[in-house]
């Protein structure tokens, strides 16, 4: 490294000669700028877990000394709140369009990740575990980190097997670039995280080179990380760090103790859109300016050694409430009747004597004399009572409500308990919401490492494609079909553009507000337009000139529902031909008159038209029926000329009412076939 390294001026990684110094650089100064808040997340885990204790004589000192260890009582009751269980992955199209490619790609990446997931938790590596210790990092450091990684089986250039498990990384082993925002570090920052690696698997992982790495020495300390007290292992370990730089979106990896080489060094590995295989860190209290989070027990670190101190009064005065005093010596087995624990009679000489020596008649309490303890137990009592008061404000700032805690006040009122159930909600709410964005992020990224670098193989075999219910389906009426939709549906996953606008990847946790959301307003929505509609029509059809306004009322009352969106064009066209059939408002009453006759001339075609479809139904017994016509209009040929226009004229009837047969049948046959072609259509741009 130059001289000058420290000092303003530095231009770029080649003034500090090596790649590996230039890192070891960058990763000196984010621990510089994080060391303070690294040290406070050392001592506060330490508090939590008790791991400062000393043993003496088997008994821990920290119980002798009475500590109030009411950290470890807040961490648990906010773990449960914050953190319930394994979250679910959830794909779904992008909007809920009608899209069948990707009805079939969401269901089949939803049921892969499912199975990843499960297939992790078996191995040990389940996200389960990672989020709860994450959770926990989160409350106690303010700061909870994961990371994904994609381990694929190999043989030679075979890849046998694929996984993508998630690991939690521990605050001293995870460094970025010192940024303002998240959003920086993205655009031109860096990751990194520490990963111990024996001699073997590092030369197994880096080559020969890793010969060449120092080992830690055996329970060591770091150089570097004040979080990090070493290992007691047998075999000794090399310290690796892994950094992903977005600038030139490469990954290096170097150790700090061989500054000539790196280990290792790629092009984007995953290939991801953020490019780094870890989400957002879950951040507890940060200020706009930095990255350096503020754990929330520093917030009330002064009102819980104020409850140690008062804890340590209270044991020490405990203790001394006991009887103490004096007495005569000269007695004979008085000494034995006051420190015999169990019933005792005592045999003296002289008796009287003994009595005579008090200071009343059969009393003793001239010879024993005892120290008072009525004050001890005064300030005892004060004690007790400064401390709860102590505990109350700590609660106060912590935000552990009584009604978390389990403690309710029986004089208190049913609205002032469901306040401070909202209130303790409201406080624990946020860091819910942080770790259910952490879950969230980490299942996208693990499906977006499956869809990029799984085989279609074992894709298909991890989403179970040809046990879906809509893939059953299709094999039964086109099994030829099975492997196009197949392929369409990989293109989907594969195609990164493609996929982020057609299929959304959410958590049941993120995304069950949105649906309960939704539904209520979609259930609102029908049943607005349903008592409008209720109302509307009648009015409709009492008095036609009201339609237009009324029309215009229920678009209205459409377009201010944003779950209404999808039906306002359906609304639009209805009501415009509503309103073509209904013509122009203020009609002369000839007008009216003449559509009354219109109205009566079709009510009559419908008639000729129910007729005609009798004539169908009873198309079994109609050529029959046809020739009996036929027989009487022979039979009376002679008959008046009026019975022989009626006879015409029903002849006449019955021929216009086959001839609408037939066209009603000609239409029927032509829908059947449209019908078809639609199907074949449908089913065609599915396996397009």
């Amino acid at each position: 490294m130059p001289e000058n390294s420290s000092a303003v001026g530095v231009e770029s990684p080649k003034d500090f000669g090596t790649k590996v110094s230039w890192w070891d650089a960058e990763l000196s100064t984010a621990e510089k700028a994080t060391r303070a808040w690294r040290e406070d997340a050392k001592r506060i885990s330490d508090r939590y877990t008790l791991e400062t204790r000393k043993q003496a004589g088997g008994i821990f000192d920290d119980y002798l000394d009475g500590r109030f260890n009411i950290l470890w009582s807040n961490v648990e009751i906010m773990k449960t709140g914050v953190y319930g269980r394994e979250p679910i992955p959830v794909v779904k199209r992008m909007h809920r369009d009608p899209d069948p490619v990707a009805r079939v790609a969401s269901e089949m990446l939803e049921r892969a990740v499912k199975n990843e997931m499960e297939r992790n938790e078996r191995m040990g590596c389940g996200l389960d575990e990672v989020l709860r210790r994450a959770t926990q990092d989160l409350i106690l450091a303010a700061r909870g980190v994961a990371w994904v990684r994609y381990e694929p089986d190999m043989e030679g250039s075979t890849v046998l097997d694929e996984r993508c498990p998630v690991d939690f990384v521990t605050c001293g082993r995870f460094l970025h670039s010192p940024k303002a925002n998240w959003s920086e570090v993205v655009r031109d920052g860096w990751v990194a995280r520490e990963v111990d690696m024996t001699r073997e698997a590092g030369v197994a992982r880096f080559g020969d080179i890793f010969e060449k790495v120092p080992l830690r020495e055996q329970g060591g300390e770091s150089d570097h990380d004040p979080m990090d007290d070493g290992y007691m292992e047998a075999i000794g370990r090399a310290s690796v760090w892994e950094v992903w730089d977005a600038r030139t979106r490469r990954v290096v990896w170097i150790s700090r103790d061989m500054k000539d080489r790196v280990l290792d060094e790629r092009e984007d590995p995953l290939g991801l859109e953020g490019f780094f295989p870890c989400p957002k860190p879950a951040f507890g209290t940060l200020p706009n300016d930095k990255l350096v989070p503020t754990p929330d027990y520093l917030q009330y670190a002064k009102l819980a050694e104020e409850l140690d101190q008062q804890t340590h009064r209270i044991d020490r005065l405990t203790n001394a409430l006991r009887a103490k005093g004096f007495y005569d010596s000269s007695l004979q087995g008085l000494e034995r009747l006051l420190n015999e624990d169990n019933d005792v009679m005592v045999a003296v000489d002289n008796i009287q004597e003994l009595f005579g020596k008090g200071s009343g008649g059969g009393q003793i309490t001239g010879v024993v004399q005892f120290l008072p303890i009525a004050e001890i137990a005064k300030v005892l009592i004060a004690l007790y009572d400064a401390r709860d008061k102590t505990k109350q404000t700590l609660y106060e700032i912590s935000g552990i409500a009584d009604i978390l805690r389990g403690a309710v006040d029986p004089r208190e009122k049913l609205g002032q308990s469901r306040m401070k159930s909202q209130n303790a909600g409201q406080r624990i709410e946020t860091k819910k919401r942080t770790i259910e964005h952490l879950a969230r992020d980490l299942i996208r990224i693990q499906a977006e490492i499956m869809c990029e670098h799984y085989s279609p193989e074992r894709l298909r075999e991890l989403s179970g494609f040809d046990f879906m219910p809509m893939i059953i389906q299709l094999r039964q009426n086109a099994p030829e079909l099975v492997e196009q939709v197949f392929a369409k549906a990989l293109s989907l996953l594969r195609d990164e553009k493609t996929r982020g606008f057609r299929v959304e990847i959410e958590t049941n946790s993120t995304v069950l507000a949105d649906d309960t959301e939704e539904k209520e307003q979609r259930m609102e929505f029908l049943r607005s337009v349903g008592e409008f509609l209720g109302q509307a029509l009648p009015v409709m059809k009492e008095a036609p000139e009201m339609a237009p306004i009324l029309s215009q009322m229920l678009l209205f009352a459409v377009r201010s529902f944003r779950s209404g969106r999808q039906l306002e064009g359906v609304f639009e066209e209805v009501i415009q031909r509503m309103q073509q059939g209904q013509g122009q408002p203020g009609e002369s009453e000839r007008q009216q008159q003449m559509q009354g006759e219109q109205q009566q001339q079709s009510a009559q075609i419908r008639q000729a038209e129910m007729q005609a479809k009798m004539v169908e139904m009873q198309a079994a017994t109609k050529s029959k029926a046809q020739d009996a016509q036929l027989k009487i209009a022979t039979t009376k040929a002679q008959a008046d000329a009026e019975v022989q226009k009626a006879e015409l004229e029903i002849a006449v009837e019955q021929a216009k009412a086959q001839a609408e047969i037939m066209k009603m049948e000609a239409e029927l046959e032509k829908a059947r076939k449209e019908l078809e072609m639609k199907e074949r259509a449908a089913m065609t741009e599915v396996a397009a």
